[in-house]
């Protein structure tokens, strides 16, 4: 007896969760060349340019996804994708590793020049190039790597996806 009613509560449990259960609205950055698409959700934070807006980049977070209008709604207003020309994102990894080339070059030049001021013999002026070098990795990881601009309709296409579940009262065809 008990099973039984082990096994309807399971199965009740199992209905109702299937009832509640929202969907999810996405929005794909499809990549030529790139097996993966990039996904956004609601609450990512994006940088677009629009038709109407050349050179002006717009960062904002998507506040929400309206699949049936293909628009979006984030802190600047409605955003219709077939607006948006140009679509950025950022790599944070190359970002945090240029900053730490940075601090590595900075601490170079620091200690090598104080090393060089009070007369150290093991450094000389040419050992301050390494911490140049590596200021100038830095940089141009930060300025170059962290970012990726893609031109829709060129190299790159946005899609909205809009994956809902059928509650169970509508049927299943």
């Amino acid at each position: 007896m008990i099973a039984v009613r082990s096994k309807i509560a399971m199965i009740l449990t199992f209905l109702l969760t299937l009832m509640t259960v929202s969907g999810q609205r996405l929005l794909l950055l499809e990549v030529k060349n790139e097996i993966k698409s990039v996904r956004f959700a609601e609450g990512s934070q994006i940088t677009y340019e629009t038709a109407d807006e050349r050179g002006q980049w717009k960062t904002g977070v998507i506040e929400r996804i309206v699949p049936d209008q293909n628009m979006l709604v984030t802190e600047h207003g409605i955003v219709y994708i077939t607006d948006i020309t140009r679509f950025r994102t950022d790599n944070n990894t190359a970002r945090a590793i240029g900053y730490l080339f940075q601090g590595f070059g900075t601490g170079w030049l620091v200690f090598g020049g104080l090393a060089l001021i009070t007369g150290q013999d093991s450094v000389k002026p040419g050992h301050l190039i390494i911490g140049l070098i590596a200021m100038g990795i830095g940089w141009l990881l930060k300025k170059v790597a962290s970012k990726r601009t893609y031109t829709i309709g060129k190299n790159a296409n946005l899609r909205i996806i809009d994956i809902n579940f059928t509650p169970l009262d509508k049927g299943i065809p």
